[in-house]
């Protein structure tokens, strides 16, 4: 969770663009510009051929003329020398783009995936924890359950030894200690004295 959170960069196209450009290339220009300098050369041989049959070869105006196309022949040398060079490397940085998105794309899933895996781990770590907190409070109820099961009994005990009191209370408490009586009884002319303690009263035969 403390984590610094996963980061993807962009490919840069240019870290592979080196990779793409044509070996060849200085050969290309190295060619094309042998074939543009064999090129003016005819150019001036024309043009001085044809400055000699006018008559102007010597004057200010030939010398104007030439340089104008002296002019002409560097600058055709140097864009069509640039033009290579700058097709070859357009031609390679094309394909080192679609190198660069590729790794672009392959260092988002890396991200992603980490940020998943991550998530994941996290919700194991909450799952545990939640599972943790059940456990305790399962305990937590298993052992409410047995006090309470406890004090039942306890309150059993003291509700029976009650119970008996109250039945035994509403029965002669002379059925268990008897009675004191005092006395002179009759029989048939005969008197007799009754002392103690009795239970019950029994006719005299």
């Amino acid at each position: 969770m403390t984590a610094d959170t996963p980061f993807a960069s962009g490919g840069k196209a240019y870290d592979y663009v080196d990779r793409y450009m044509n070996p060849y290339l200085k050969d290309v220009v190295d060619t094309s510009a042998a074939d543009l300098d064999a090129n003016a050369g005819k150019v001036r041989a024309q043009q001085a051929l044809d400055l000699a049959g006018s008559g102007a070869f010597g004057g200010s105006g030939a010398a104007l003329t030439q340089s104008q196309t002296e002019g002409e022949l560097a600058r055709a040398r140097a864009s069509t020398l640039a033009g290579l060079r700058s097709q070859g490397y357009q031609t390679a940085l094309t394909a080192a783009s679609g190198d660069a998105d590729r790794a672009t794309q392959a260092r988002m899933a890396n991200a992603q995936t980490n940020l998943q895996d991550r998530a994941q781990k996290a919700g194991f770590a909450f799952q545990a924890d939640e599972n943790q907190r059940a456990n305790i409070a399962t305990l937590a109820s298993a052992g409410q359950t047995l006090h309470d099961q406890d004090q039942q009994q306890r309150r059993a005990q003291v509700d029976n030894t009650q119970q008996l009191v109250a039945m035994l209370q509403g029965l002669p408490i002379g059925l268990f200690s008897g009675e004191q009586k005092t006395g002179t009884e009759s029989t048939k002319g005969t008197s007799k004295t009754i002392e103690g303690n009795v239970g019950l009263e029994v006719p005299i035969p």
